[in-house]
């Protein structure tokens, strides 16, 4: 066969063999790089594009949620508004369209090459059934052999004619079996977690669910609020579905709407098939679980629980329907993104809190509580040998939902970048400089193995270590993403620049205006060659640069005018009694 032209990573570099997609059909074959952008098959690596896809799948979504809620009612014999559905199955609704449509586009690009070749390796025996939530959005995110599996899905629904398609059955099963003792384990816990979590809920009006306090700090909020709101509830209930609850009979239900296109065709006759189990067979016991027969009326503040608890998120609706409002407290407290899961939030609550202002009603400025009231008030000391730190930035290894910020292949452009950066910096200076991967780092693209590879051991941080230990020994920190960090970043008051890819980061016109300002005194970059030429230029005498009175004042700036960091009792105190 002549010129077989395979689809592999979409990265340029050798030292990069993480498959991008398509799976390890392709990767025992001999192929030649692609060299040239325009022969990636990348297709979300455009603002433009991503807000055309976000206003077609939008509006599919709303359709679809509409069509499921209906036939959900049906099936369990109940009669919920869209609210309802929306709050238990939008997170993974949205989800699961736009990740289908990803790979649905990666197909249609690779596909309009006549002259490429499928090696095609049906790599795993093994049957993927959604659990939860959680179950699925580990599977379709970090997951090879559940993307291999939705490739393979794709491309026999299109049935596409006249492809150049070689198949190699090589079967490898996958051993995630759990122990019967181990399953019999978590049900256990999770009796003894609804017992708790009935007898807490409703001891206060106010609820206030979050995964991100320390537990030791839990004192201080039941001291400062405990008369008011609920401070006791803090863990995700263990999962208690397993894969034999998978009833086929329930699944050969369709949906009502008509497609618009092949692709709005494929997800009517997939998705009854690929729902969760949490939503459909083990949904009555779920809602017997935590039903509240009274019907209180009370204020719930979540963080991330809203998204990725099912059991919480049938409880909320619930809640909700009778007439509890939901507060949403930002888990990031910081920039937000111009596309993100077509407003849910927005939607499905009473008001969202952050301590970044923003002048949409939705939203009340409160100051954050994670950092601020236990932040180490230590004066800075530019004479003390420190290390200058990357922060680095990981997202999903393969795409799930649609977001104005990278995943997937584009987590690779912005990894290169950095590597740019740091290669671009004086000898002196990269003798200083280290490295920090997330916790979850091995889950994604693995950025710390790619650091150690390049640079050896010594150039990255232990995993162990918390970013404030990090940003404590820092004399400058290098910022790659905008979001969970800056936070820390800024209440530590140490010098700092953010660097990343403009291409690849979209923010809300709020943000947009504290990016401006970080933009005009030179602490937020995009091009990582005028970045390492900032950080040559002042590592010698960081002091001179970061005290003058430009940076100083922008700094001030952000605190009194963008962010809110106050002392919180009088304020929450006064929020928690308003409502």
């Amino acid at each position: 066969m002549a010129n077989k032209t395979l689809i592999t990573t979409y990265l340029q570099k050798k030292s990069y063999k993480n498959p991008f997609f398509l799976n390890r059909w392709l990767e025992k074959n001999n192929f030649f790089k692609f060299e040239k952008k325009s022969d990636y098959f990348y297709h979300w690596d455009s603002l433009a594009k991503k807000k055309k896809d976000q206003k077609y799948l939008s509006i599919f979504y709303e359709k679809v949620l509409k069509d499921l809620s209906k036939k959900l009612n049906y099936k369990h014999n109940v009669n919920y508004n869209l609210i309802y559905w929306r709050i238990i199955l939008g997170p993974w609704l949205y989800t699961y369209i736009t990740s289908n449509f990803d790979r649905w586009e990666i197909l249609s690009k690779a596909l309009s090459d006549k002259k490429l070749f499928f090696t095609y390796h049906s790599y795993t025996t093994e049957k993927f059934i959604n659990l939860n939530y959680k179950d699925y959005i580990e599977k379709i995110t970090s997951s090879d052999n559940y993307n291999y599996k939705k490739y393979d899905s794709i491309l026999k629904f299109r049935d596409e004619k006249n492809l150049n398609i070689i198949k190699k059955d090589e079967f490898i099963k996958v051993n995630n079996f759990k122990s019967q003792y181990l399953q019999k384990l978590d049900h256990l816990i999770f009796i003894l977690q609804k017992v708790y979590f009935n007898f807490f809920a409703y001891r206060n009006k106010n609820i206030f669910f979050t995964s991100f306090f320390k537990k030791k700090n839990v004192v201080s909020f039941i001291n400062s609020f405990g008369k008011n709101c609920n401070f006791l509830i803090f863990f995700s209930f263990k999962n208690i579905i397993k894969k034999k609850d998978y009833n086929k009979d329930l699944r050969k239900e369709k949906l009502s709407f008509k497609p618009r296109s092949l692709f709005e065709k494929y997800i009517k006759k997939e998705i009854f098939y690929e729902l969760p189990i949490s939503y459909l067979e083990r949904y009555k016991y779920i809602r017997s679980s935590i039903l509240d027969k009274k019907k209180k009326k009370n204020n719930i503040i979540t963080s991330v629980e809203h998204l990725e608890d099912d059991v919480i998120k049938v409880w909320l609706a619930e809640k909700i329907f009778n007439k509890s409002k939901l507060y949403i407290y930002d888990h990031s407290n910081s920039l937000r993104l111009l596309i993100n899961d077509f407003g849910h939030e927005e939607l499905i609550s009473e008001k969202i809190i952050s301590c970044l202002k923003n002048d949409k009603k939705k939203f009340i400025n409160l100051p954050e509580l994670k950092s601020s009231l236990f932040r180490d008030e230590k004066k800075q000391n530019f004479n003390k040998p420190q290390f200058g730190s990357i922060i680095l930035y990981e997202g999903p290894k393969y795409a799930g939902k649609l977001i104005s910020a990278p995943a997937g292949a584009s987590n690779n452009i912005h990894f290169d970048q950095i590597i740019k950066f740091y290669s671009k910096l004086e000898k002196k200076i990269k003798n200083f400089v280290k490295f920090k991967s997330p916790p979850y780092t091995s889950l994604r693209i693995n950025t710390k193995k790619r650091v150690i590879t390049l640079f050896g051991n010594d150039k990255i941080f232990n995993l162990d270590l918390n970013l404030q230990n990090v940003i404590q020994s820092s004399k400058i920190i290098v910022c790659t993403y905008p979001q969970t960090t800056l936070i820390e970043i800024i209440l530590s008051k140490k010098p700092f620049i953010i660097l990343y890819p403009k291409n690849l980061w979209q923010f809300d016109k709020n943000s947009q205006k504290v990016l401006k300002k970080l933009k005009e005194k030179n602490i937020l970059f995009f091009d990582e060659k005028i970045a390492s030429r900032h950080v040559n230029k002042y590592w010698d005498n960081l002091e001179l640069w970061w005290n003058s009175k430009n940076v100083q004042l922008l700094l001030d700036d952000l605190m009194k005018n963008h962010f809110k960091f106050k002392s919180h009792n009088q304020l929450w105190g006064n929020f928690l009694k308003k409502i």
